[in-house]
């Protein structure tokens, strides 16, 4: 394997979501590639767990588990959360992160030009609780709301997370910010954004943009924050041609 190339790719999701999110493009791109998909703590197949509640925390955690797989080296890919958490692996362990997608994410975890702010989502979620929540959160993930297609199984993926979980969270991306270190990642790395993304603001791709060495971009139409589903077949062919130049 040449250097700089990889065999294996990880994909982590996001808040509210679990492995399952990745759904029919995991099916497509799992076909020419080696690709493991993560439960974080709290979440799936791990919801009896209690989430940590720093990203620092999820990010050693993620690779503590691959290190117990065996995986040294890998590409990577991150969803919103799941990007936070992956930008600060590229941090932590950029020796062993050889390629990076960062999709529908940015370097603060506070999100600027969210559609509400993180303290307003703690505030909602200790009123309603964890499914009320993961529904109307995860309707702004569509640029259809509640009216799209996926949405109704996209808004049961959060089901047995406990409150304590979602809050801590919410927390722990408020409290982590990376803008001064993005620098540090020196792996490739690809931005791939919904154009009506409501969690994170165009500003935000710009800072990835501007802070990270070896970087592309790809902006898709017509999709929010869950573009991999709204425009499944665009999505796959811009992930899927990035994974290729870097799998060897």
């Amino acid at each position: 394997m040449s250097e700089g190339r990889v065999r294996t790719w990880v994909w982590v999701h996001g808040y509210l979501g679990s492995s399952r999110i990745w759904h029919e493009a995991f099916s497509v791109l799992s076909k020419h590639h080696n690709i493991v998909t993560v439960d974080l703590p709290g979440f799936g197949s791990r919801s009896n767990e209690l989430a940590p509640d720093s990203i620092e925390q999820f990010a050693s955690g993620v690779l503590g588990q691959l290190a117990d797989r065996g995986l040294d080296t890998f590409g990577l890919m991150g969803h919103s959360m799941g990007g936070q958490i992956a930008q600060e692996m590229a941090i932590q362990a950029g020796e062993r992160v050889k390629a990076l997608v960062l999709y529908g994410t940015g370097p603060v975890g506070a999100m600027p030009g969210r559609f509400e702010t993180i303290a307003r989502s703690r505030e909602r979620l200790a009123q309603d609780g964890v499914e009320a929540t993961a529904r109307r959160i995860s309707a702004r993930w569509f640029v259809d709301l509640e009216q799209a297609k996926d949405w109704p199984w996209v808004s049961e993926l959060a089901n047995g997370a406990s409150l304590a979980t979602a809050d801590r969270c919410l927390k722990a991306m408020e409290q982590w910010n990376r803008e001064r270190e993005l620098g540090q990642i020196q792996c490739p790395t690809q931005i791939v954004w919904g154009e009506s993304d409501r969690s994170y603001a165009w500003s935000e791709q710009m800072k990835l943009w501007q802070g990270i060495a070896q970087i592309s971009l790809a902006v898709l139409p017509r999709c929010s924050h869950a573009a991999h589903l709204e425009a499944p077949e665009l999505f796959q062919r811009v992930v899927g041609d990035f994974m290729r130049l870097h799998t060897g």
